[in-house]
């Protein structure tokens, strides 16, 4: 998880988050990894978004879903050109959340425009 802990540091650095949002993502991720531990053995499941433009990875996201249970919770916490991008597709993370706990896994959303795409899937 040292990924998504270098990704709110740097979200703090360049201002996209305050302190107190980066203390209370931390934190979240740190109970995260808690919880993960407790699972005996079981891997924790993921939720990964990929934007594409002009068939170039623009966005790269991956996420613990207890992770993104909380994150759905705050504004502000997903790349400002993420969300606008997942907006302009009228892709809804929180509806997104509710699938993946009643079961979805896979790819859940795929929207392909041109060379433009957004995959959203749960692993």
């Amino acid at each position: 998880m040292n990924d998504e802990k270098m990704r709110i540091l740097s979200m703090l650095e360049n201002g996209s988050i305050n302190a107190d949002e980066a203390a209370r993502l931390l934190d979240a991720l740190n109970q995260v990894e808690e919880v993960a531990l407790r699972k005996n053995g079981k891997p924790n499941r993921w939720l990964r978004i990929r934007i594409a433009e002009d068939g170039q990875e623009k966005v790269k996201v991956n996420l613990p879903l207890k992770l993104v249970e909380i994150l759905t919770k705050m504004q502000g916490v997903l790349p400002a050109d993420a969300r606008a991008r997942l907006d302009e597709h009228e892709i809804d993370l929180e509806q997104i959340v509710k699938l993946i706990r009643e079961g979805a896994e896979g790819e859940i959303v795929s929207v392909e425009d041109g060379a433009d795409t957004v995959k959203i899937f749960v692993e």
